[in-house]
């Protein structure tokens, strides 16, 4: 009995032991799983959709416009909640804008079939406003992408090249267009101040000279000949 009960005392360490690494390496086993899930689960996630954007001109108008079209590359149909373009953090959202253009109940599930695609045109001024009002004034645009939300709440974003490239260039000619005018009326003012500093000059010279002019000269008396100051003296010696 003393020799099982000290044998006993020996193991229950060991099994605490063995207990605790199981409980850690099965947490850590489920921890792993979850994190593979959610890589594999955005992997196929993001490969479900495809959200493609570009710039178009219309030939008669000269309008700007900005396509966006959604792909579904899943083999079955996909149900989307919205999609538009994210800059800065900040989303702008153009769902309700194509069930509007579609004329379709504001309550509609929109539901793109396997291999197809949605499209949405969008004026550029309309976004370029948007993307101006978070840019602080600057000329410089941030990184534009365009995104879509799917059924499960995953954002699926694509790098919008051509339309941060059209942005900054609208940006860029407001710029030029307020320096230059900035530089008109810098030199137009520069014109002016020369022009009143030289009418000035010429008022205080004009002044100046009248002055001169209005000031009575000094009369003077010509110094006598001699002969005449020889035959003075001659009267005042007869005299």
């Amino acid at each position: 009995m003393i020799l099982f009960t000290s044998n006993l005392e020996g193991i229950v360490p060991i099994l605490v032991i063995i207990i605790a690494a199981v409980s850690v390496l099965t947490l850590g086993l489920l921890i792993g799983v979850f994190i593979l899930q959610n890589i594999v689960s955005g992997y196929f996630s993001s490969k479900k959709f495809a959200v493609k954007s570009k710039h178009k001109v219309e030939p008669l108008t000269g309008e700007e416009k900005f396509e966006l079209m959604v792909f579904n590359n899943n083999v079955n149909e996909a149900r989307i909640l919205s999609f538009g373009f994210l800059y800065r953090s900040n989303s702008v959202d153009f769902f309700d804008t194509f069930i509007e253009k579609e004329k379709l109940p504001k309550d509609t599930k929109v539901i793109i079939t396997s291999r197809e695609f949605i499209k949405l045109e969008i004026e550029a001024k309309h976004l370029q406003a948007i993307i101006a009002k978070h840019n602080d004034g600057k000329v410089r645009v941030d990184p534009v992408f365009a995104y879509v939300t799917d059924i499960a709440g995953n954002i699926i974003k694509y790098p919008a090249r051509e339309v941060r490239k059209i942005v900054y260039r609208h940006f860029k000619a407001i710029d030029d267009e307020r320096r230059a005018v900035q530089k008109a009326e810098k030199k137009e003012a520069t014109r002016i101040k020369r022009e009143t500093a030289k009418a000035a000059r010429e008022k205080a010279w004009s002044d100046f000279t009248d002055k001169l002019a209005r000031k009575p000269k000094a009369e003077i008396k010509p110094e006598p000949k001699p002969e005449q100051s020889a035959q003075k003296q001659e009267e005042k010696q007869s005299e």
